[in-house]
């Protein structure tokens, strides 16, 4: 999407889906918009608790960076869904924990961009089994 100039700017779990072969989804393009050439996307909408901040305090924004955090709250709802950041280390590998940090950081400019989260240590550490994609589903969802 964002390859295209895209971006989808509400990113949620109730907007994704995850096929047999586990691929992730997206739905509902209701707030997509295409960016300017420049990469930047103009408007508020998203859902709250995964909105990135820059949406809400910019009337201009770097689109894809703002998907990222979205994502990146995404991720952190389904690893660690009742544990607050002070207490993720006990349910999260070091490298996950720099993954999240570094998708979900305030300034957009710090930021993963989608090249350095493709080569980030904790993605290249293996893909997960469909099990183990199952019981992280289930653990989520109880």
């Amino acid at each position: 999407m964002h390859q295209f100039g895209f971006v989808h700017r509400d990113l949620k779990p109730d907007n994704m889906i995850l096929t047999q072969d586990l691929k992730v989804k997206f739905l509902d393009y209701g707030f997509t918009t295409e960016v300017d050439s420049n990469g930047l996307a103009r408007g508020c909408c998203g859902t709250k608790g995964y909105i990135a901040p820059e949406i809400l305090s910019k009337p201009v924004y770097n689109g894809a960076l703002a998907d990222i955090y979205s994502m990146g709250r995404v991720l952190y709802f389904m690893v660690a869904p009742e544990t607050s950041w002070k207490n993720i280390e006990a349910k999260v590998s070091k490298e996950c924990r720099h993954f999240l940090m570094k998708t979900i950081c305030e300034q957009p400019e710090k930021r993963l961009s989608i090249d350095e989260i493709k080569k980030h240590p904790w993605l290249s550490s293996g893909i997960p089994t469909k099990k183990q994609v199952i019981w992280l589903l289930k653990d989520t969802l109880s």
